[in-house]
Parts: C-alpha cells; sequence; structure tokens
C-alpha cells in the first residue's frame, strides 16, 4: 500500500507530504503540508529531464514519485531505463537544482499549503517573494 512521500522541513517537525489526489487515481498525488509520521521514506534520484524531478522509494523498489513541472503534477511511476541522467544538488538557499539552474523549492506560505515551484535560479527570487523559503531535507 502506498503510504505517502515525504520531505522535511529542515528544522522543524513538519513536512510536505504527497498522497494520492483520490482513490480513482491513485497514480497522481497532490502535495500538503502535514506532520512528519506514517509516510515511507524517500531519496532523490538522477533526473533526465530540466524542469522535472524523480523520487525513488527505499522500500518499494522500482517505483519512483515523479514531479513534473507541467501543471506542478506528481505521478507515481515505473522508472524508465537507459535515460541520461542529471544530479540535482541543494542549492544555497535550500533549493534542489539540476545543473541546467532549474530547482525545486520548498514553500510554506500564510495558508499553510505545501506549494513546490520547479524554475531556473532567476526567476525563483522574484516568484516566491511574498513566501516564506524554507529549506527541504530527505527523511
Amino acid at each position: 500500500m502506498f503510504t505517502g512521500v515525504q520531505l522535511k522541513l529542515k528544522g522543524v517537525d513538519r513536512c510536505l507530504t504527497a498522497q494520492p489526489l483520490n482513490e480513482a487515481r491513485p497514480e497522481t498525488l497532490q502535495a500538503l503540508i502535514t506532520e512528519c509520521q506514517g509516510a515511507s521514506h524517500w531519496q532523490f534520484n538522477h533526473d533526465h529531464v530540466p524542469g522535472n524531478i524523480e523520487l525513488v522509494d527505499t522500500n518499494l523498489p522500482g517505483k519512483i514519485l515523479y514531479y513534473s513541472d507541467f501543471g506542478s503534477n506528481f505521478f507515481l511511476t515505473d522508472p524508465v531505463e537507459n535515460r541520461e541522467s542529471q544530479k540535482w544538488t541543494h542549492g544555497e538557499d535550500g533549493s534542489i537544482c539540476n545543473s541546467e539552474g532549474s530547482c525545486l523549492t520548498g514553500v510554506l506560505g500564510k495558508t499553510d499549503q505545501g506549494v513546490l515551484e520547479s524554475a531556473p535560479r532567476d526567476v525563483i527570487g522574484p516568484l516566491l517573494t511574498d513566501s516564506v523559503i524554507q529549506v527541504w531535507e530527505t527523511l
């Protein structure tokens, strides 16, 4: 059973948790800010397309969480083999960025709703000016 995906907000006991959008579409996930409990541990995988990110569940080999910049959606998918991959690294502001400058940044707004934005580094500043940028870390 898929229990969710968590990324922990550094320094606080709050996590971004991706859960199935509804029972009819278990492969499509929604992201929420929740307490850090009850979810599988995920680790960052290599990425092959700028603007996208994948996470691998260490407890469910062969399954990945796929974040797409198009529509800001999460999908639970099977990995595609033999792809060129790029490493995502932690940026100075806590973002997770690939070699082409596309970053995944955790944002916690006044409504306590979790938002993930993926954008070129020079766009992140003006894009997130009204939000509190938090540093994300994998559990």
